[in-house]
């Protein structure tokens, strides 16, 4: 029960994460640990069925993580074949990244809409120090249809974006 273990992380302060980031989900992880305690390497992998989250809902995803995390320094791949997100069917998601101390890079973000051709690509770096974003995201061919929580109707033919963002 992923919210249930979201909530023990919380409450015995080993994360802060928002009570309302996950609502649901069953996760089930192999997670292999070396080193010593002062220095453990990491490497596992994890799936998880039924995730649900605002804006997202994920049947079935798969997760690889290695590392050390105490440094902090850890690699993620994550993959989903299916996936609705802000109401939209999408296929083959994918996100790969690294937390390397207080830089997360997000090397790989991919998506392929679920009932087209459209696909959207994204990389970026997140600072855990700055709270400074850099992103980049490119569509091609990505029909949108409207939902009750994006009322928008179109077709984005070709889309590059590039956001610098400092938040306070």
């Amino acid at each position: 029960d992923l919210p249930a273990l979201i909530r023990v992380l919380r409450v015995t302060g080993v994360a802060d994460i928002d009570e309302g980031l996950v609502t649901a989900g069953q996760l089930d992880a192999d997670l292999r640990v070396a080193g010593t305690l002062a220095d453990p390497a990491i490497e596992g992998n994890a799936s998880v069925q039924g995730l649900t989250a605002p804006q997202v809902e994920i049947d079935a995803l798969r997760a690889e993580v290695s590392g050390r995390p105490l440094e902090p320094r850890l690699e993620v791949a994550i993959d989903a074949p299916e996936a609705a997100l802000a109401g939209q069917q999408v296929t083959e998601l994918r996100v790969a990244g690294r937390l390397d101390d207080t830089l997360l890079d997000l090397e790989e973000i991919s998506v392929r809409q679920g009932s087209g051709t459209g696909r959207l690509t994204a990389d970026g770096a997140y600072s855990l120090r700055t709270r400074r974003y850099l992103v980049s995201v490119e569509g091609r061919e990505w029909p949108l249809t409207p939902t009750t929580d994006l009322p928008i109707a179109g077709r984005i033919a070709v889309v590059r974006l590039d956001v610098d963002l400092q938040m306070k």
